[in-house]
């Protein structure tokens, strides 16, 4: 089977999926017709078998073909019928809500998040369970203004340019020191 990859751009998966795509929408190919293995139409084609298996794979998930364990893959009945262009939407999706489940309804109605709110910051949660943000509001900052300002004003110019390549050193002297302790290396 020989198809047409110069039709569209993009990834050459993608190219093998829309072609037998359209080959199959078209008529081309009818429902329950047999398609080629794998390894047979990565050959006919030039492109490795796992391009092609993942576009049989993206078909398959759409409905186009059908597999059976150890067997042929065909096209699905019903499928090969040209089908008719999607109505357009009768507003904007932007304007469309969501289909959401009764709890989340509930849930977004009790904490006001439901589209009838105002766009705007949202309000702030009772516990933030985000990993990896430290507890901005616990964090010392007069402490740590008045520390970074009194080390400012010692500063030379030589603290200030480039340092060692090898660190500080006298950061390196304390992790010596404290790994020393904790290793018990006596380095």
């Amino acid at each position: 089977m020989l198809l047409n990859l110069r039709e569209t751009g993009g990834p050459l998966y993608r190219r093998v999926y829309q072609a037998l795509k359209a080959r199959i929408r078209a008529g081309g190919l009818g429902p329950a017709a047999r398609v080629p293995s794998t390894r047979a139409l990565a050959r006919d084609l030039g492109v490795s078998r796992n391009t092609v298996m993942l576009a049989y794979e993206q078909l398959a998930a759409e409905g186009y073909l059908v597999s059976r364990q150890r067997g042929a893959t065909s096209v699905a009945g019903g499928v090969g019928v040209p089908s008719r262009p999607a109505p357009a939407p009768a507003r904007p999706a932007a304007e469309r809500p969501d289909s959401i489940s009764a709890y989340a309804r509930r849930l977004t109605a009790r904490l006001g998040l439901g589209p009838s709110r105002p766009p705007g910051p949202r309000p702030a949660l009772r516990y933030d369970f985000r990993y990896g943000r430290p507890a901005v509001d616990e964090f010392p900052r007069e402490i740590w203004r008045r520390l970074l300002a009194a080390h400012a004003r010692r500063a030379s110019s030589d603290t200030l340019g480039y340092g060692s390549p090898a660190g500080h050193g006298p950061l390196r002297a304390a992790l010596s020191e404290y790994l020393g302790r904790a290793r018990g290396s006596t380095r």
